[in-house]
């Protein structure tokens, strides 16, 4: 009978908040882990139309000048 098996067995658990989904894993041995992924931007497609990286270099000008500076993703990047 396992019923009372976690009775009182020092068994530690976290509750996170609602939007975060419901966990009774141990906090200690948890992890979050990000899935990070990469997505075709308009700063690829202009390297792929010049054959190079040379359109992505700026000179001595600030990163934010560039006009490909955070680029946008392109319709095959959003889906």
């Amino acid at each position: 009978d396992f019923s009372k098996a976690m009775v009182d067995d020092g068994f530690q658990y976290q509750l996170g908040p609602p939007e975060s989904g419901f966990s009774i894993f141990l906090a200690e041995r948890t992890k979050k882990v990000h899935f990070i992924r990469h997505a075709e931007g308009y700063h690829n497609v202009a390297t792929v139309e010049t054959g190079s990286n040379h359109c992505l270099l700026r000179g001595n000008a600030p990163a934010s000048d560039h006009p490909l500076y955070d680029a946008r993703l392109t319709r095959k990047g959003i889906q």
